[in-house]
């Protein structure tokens, strides 16, 4: 239940984040619009002054939330991830956010009767909507985007208690500061359009400079009814934006580390002829010989062969070749692995080292790999767990885990550990296009005499091939 409720917090923030970011170009084409539609008059140009400067500050904020937010929000893997031992956040922390979270809910009759509230305001400025034109959408829009923002903002308090109450602290952390920078956003970009409209009001105002006096007062009492909601609103979301400012710091800064804790993902089936599901691993690995004869040097790269190779990013993975070298570059030191045949062999025509082959789906979309000798005995198996995997030996042992450390457009970095050890990093790097994307892989020294490197090598071609298409999708 916990898994699901991080999850369906983590989409809600997703929601929201994409939300920020279409109002913040929503605001970038308004002001482009609103600066080329200028008029001459005076009047007109200082009002379209005003709208223009309004969408410039709220594009600014909407883009620049959902940018910032989205580097701190977790990944879907991580809160599927079990973390040995489970800290949970502070007391402290939850505490202020359960009394955070009833704060929130507690407003939401407010927000409901401020939305029928702006529903009397529109029938009485609008009456029967029967304009073919639609017009009536425009004030529609503008007085229902205050409470409209301020039910996101309720929401977005309560989700960021869930997140930050249920997650261990670390991924607590996480969610809390997505949440804080999101919540910052949303407050901004509603104060923004809370001073414009109050400036359209007054601009109104001073347009019915000539109009009768009863208009006039009629006008006045229907800004003063819209302006009492929105003010008794305000400073209530001020109050609880303040509370998870303080949650925050609570918890990043008044409270120790989390210790450092083995991170296992949930064990995969490793399904040969006599199928066990795997033993997840504990403290130091089994040995497990061999690899060593065929790649001893301690830096690696793989590259898409040129020629038919290119193409086989149109074709298919079966036109897809590559080469593996060492770094420096050796002769002896060469390799090639095809996908249509799944052998990895010294290059140029060298004999084969090892065969990849495709085994079961896991995640309906995701296979796992046998890795087999020339004999054909199996030396292991490459599992997806998520964004990560899982390497297991010939008789089911889960014997390392290859975690995602760090993804970004241009590089994604795997590290491969064992018994809390790292033995091995692979980092992807895309380059100007598909056809230049390599692979680094670096044999660190806790690998020697405790992994078979062949598995690591094995992984290289899958570690590519995930990055290109995360990268073209």
């Amino acid at each position: 239940m916990t898994t699901l409720a991080l999850a369906a917090a983590l989409a809600l923030f997703r929601v929201i984040r994409a939300l920020s970011f279409a109002i913040g170009m929503g605001a970038l084409a308004a002001a482009v619009m609103s600066w080329l539609f200028r008029s001459s008059g005076d009047a007109s140009r200082a009002w379209v002054q005003n709208v223009t400067t309004l969408a410039v500050e709220v594009a600014a904020v909407g883009l620049v939330t959902a940018v910032v937010s989205a580097r701190r929000l977790p990944s879907t893997t991580e809160i599927q991830r079990r973390v040995v031992p489970a800290e949970a956040n502070h007391p402290a922390a939850i505490i202020i956010l359960a009394g955070l979270a009833i704060g929130a809910v507690l407003q939401l009759p407010v927000v409901l009767a401020w939305f029928s509230e702006d529903r009397a305001l529109l029938l009485e400025l609008t009456g029967p909507r029967t304009d073919p034109l639609g017009l009536y959408l425009v004030p529609e829009a503008i007085l229902y985007s205050l409470p409209t923002l301020a039910a996101v903002l309720l929401l977005l308090f309560a989700t960021t208690s869930i997140s930050g109450s249920l997650a261990s602290r670390p991924l607590a952390h996480r969610f809390l500061t997505a949440g804080v920078i999101l919540q910052a956003g949303v407050v901004a970009i509603h104060y923004l359009v809370s001073r414009g409209v109050r400036d359209l009001s007054a601009a109104a105002l001073r347009l019915m400079a000539d109009a009768p006096p009863a208009d006039t007062a009629d006008a006045i009492a229907w800004i003063s009814r819209h302006d009492a909601v929105a003010w008794s609103m305000t400073p209530r979301l001020a109050a609880l934006f303040a509370g998870y400012v303080i949650a925050l710091v609570v918890a990043r800064y008044l409270t120790p580390s989390p210790v450092a804790a083995a991170v296992s993902a949930p064990p995969a089936p490793f399904l040969t002829p006599a199928s066990t599901t795997p033993t997840p691993m504990a403290g130091i690995p089994p040995l497990i010989p061999g690899g060593l004869e065929h790649f001893d040097e301690p830096f690696y790269v793989l590259r898409l062969r040129g020629g038919w190779s290119t193409a086989g990013l149109m074709l298919g993975r079966s036109f897809i070749d590559y080469t593996i070298q060492a770094i420096p570059p050796r002769s002896r030191s060469e390799f090639s692995f095809s996908w249509a045949t799944g052998v990895l062999r010294r290059a140029p025509a060298g004999p084969e080292l090892f065969r990849l082959q495709a085994a079961e789906r896991h995640d309906l979309l995701k296979r796992a790999y046998i890795v087999s000798d020339p004999a054909g005995a199996a030396i292991g198996k490459l599992v997806p767990q998520g964004d990560d995997w899982q390497i297991a030996d010939g008789q089911g042992q889960v014997i390392a885990e290859v975690l995602q450390s760090s993804a970004s457009f241009q590089q994604t970095v795997y590290t491969l550990a064992a018994g809390g050890q790292e033995l091995c990093r692979l980092t992807a790097v895309m380059g100007a296009t598909a056809a230049s994307a390599e692979v680094q892989i670096e044999f660190l020294p806790a690998a020697v005499g405790r992994l078979n490197r062949s598995l690591a090598i094995a992984l290289a071609p899958l570690v590519e091939e995930r990055a290109r298409r995360r990268r073209r999708a």
